[in-house]
C-alpha cells in the first residue's frame, strides 16, 4: 500500500498539472511504492497515459518534469501512450508498469 503521504504528493502533482492546461491524462505509481518496496530514500515514480502524447509528448514531458520537480523533486515521470502500455512485451519499463503499477 502506497503511503498516505506519498498519495497526497501525487495528488498535489495531478493538481498541478491540471492547472498547467495537461490534456486528461491516467496516472500511475509504479516501482518500489508500488511493491511495498519503499525506502526513505526511493523516488516516486509516476507514468502519466494519454492519448494526446501522440503528437507532443517532448512537450508534455518537459513541463511534466518542471511541474514534478516544483512538487516533490523525488517524483521520476513517464509518459507513455494506452498503446504502450498494452504492448508491454516491447519494453521491459512498459512491462513492469502494466504488472505493478497502482492507479493514482
Amino acid at each position: 500500500m502506497v503511503p498516505r503521504k506519498i498519495r497526497s504528493v501525487v495528488q498535489k502533482f495531478k493538481a498541478a498539472l491540471r492547472k498547467a492546461g495537461f490534456p486528461p491524462i491516467r496516472m500511475f505509481i509504479y516501482g518500489s511504492y508500488a511493491r511495498g518496496e519503499n525506502r526513505p530514500d526511493s523516488d516516486i515514480d509516476i507514468c502519466l497515459v494519454s492519448t494526446f502524447f501522440k503528437t507532443s509528448k517532448e512537450k508534455y514531458r518537459k513541463k511534466a518534469v518542471l511541474i514534478a520537480f516544483e512538487i516533490d523533486p523525488r517524483i521520476q515521470v513517464v509518459l507513455a501512450k494506452p498503446k504502450d502500455i498494452r504492448s508491454k512485451g516491447l519494453s521491459p519499463l512498459f512491462s513492469s508498469i502494466y504488472s505493478e503499477s497502482i492507479a493514482a
